[in-house]
């Protein structure tokens, strides 16, 4: 028995070459298509980044900020919506 990891049949990812094929498809477009088109992924990512943190902050905003009452009600307010709403907030300001 072979030691090699070898790779399923017809399954085979190349990341380089996929992004050197969409920046090639990219440079072709319009400049309109361009824009909409970078402004699309880069509010994905902003989404997935927002949910990511959003969803991490579990943090007690009283006692984060003990001394400074004003910093608690900013987290309270940062708080609120959930992941999805500082998803939806890192989308746009991305995007």
């Amino acid at each position: 028995m072979s030691t090699a990891t070898q790779s399923k049949p017809g399954f085979s990812l190349d990341f380089t070459q996929i992004q050197t094929q969409y920046a090639n498809w990219l440079k072709r477009q319009p400049p309109a298509v361009e824009v909409a088109v970078t402004g699309l992924t880069s509010s994905v990512q902003g989404v997935f980044i927002g949910y990511l943190l959003g969803s991490m902050t579990n943090m007690d905003p009283g006692a984060a900020a003990k001394d400074n009452p004003a910093m608690a009600n900013q987290l309270k307010v940062l708080q609120a919506g959930g992941p999805w709403a500082q998803a939806r907030n890192l989308g746009v300001l991305t995007g």
